[in-house]
């Protein structure tokens, strides 16, 4: 590259063209590199306003589409009426397990519990999904630790219906 300042400029001008300059080679090389690395150049350059209204618009629909169902059953479970382990069931299979986990352990403690183990692995879903699953009964009830990063486990198990009525002895 040649100069495009004369010799005797000051010190400001130098810089500002040298970085102008280095900004234009820089740009050249991600136009010849593939395209997604362009686009990611001009998402870190632009930020959000790089996509458009109507593109974060469909993002925030087909999350709600898919989300707003599961928040809802789990802000309606109850467990007067729902059985517990068909909750943890529906629990896991909703469960994003590639970038956390959760995993209902099959042995029992003494008064017949099983650990609910849960990591969100970081993953917006599972801790949105876990923020709500903190605010009901369920939680209440079977909670146990919680450990810093986004580490659960709850001990569960099925709650005897309760129209089951005590046999008195007599």
């Amino acid at each position: 590259m040649t100069n495009t300042y004369k010799e005797n400029a000051p010190m400001n001008t130098k810089m500002y063209e040298e970085l102008r300059c280095t900004r234009c080679v820089l740009e050249r090389l991600l136009n010849h590199l593939n395209s997604s690395a362009f686009v990611d150049y001009q998402m870190e350059k632009f930020g959000k306003d790089y996509k458009t209204e109507e593109q974060d618009e469909q993002i925030e629909k087909d999350h709600n589409v898919v989300i707003d169902p599961i928040l809802t059953r789990i802000k309606q479970f109850d467990l007067a009426k729902d059985k517990v382990m068909s909750f943890v069931e529906f629990l896991c299979d909703i469960w994003h397990q590639d970038f956390g986990s959760m995993k209902l352990h099959k042995e029992k403690d003494e008064q017949g519990y099983q650990t609910l183990e849960i990591h969100t692995g970081g993953w917006s879903e599972n801790e949105e999904i876990l923020m709500f699953l903190e605010q009901t009964m369920f939680w209440g009830m079977f909670w146990y630790k919680s450990e810093r990063g986004g580490h659960y486990w709850l001990k569960v198990k099925e709650i005897p219906e309760l129209t089951d009525k005590p046999k008195v002895k007599k």
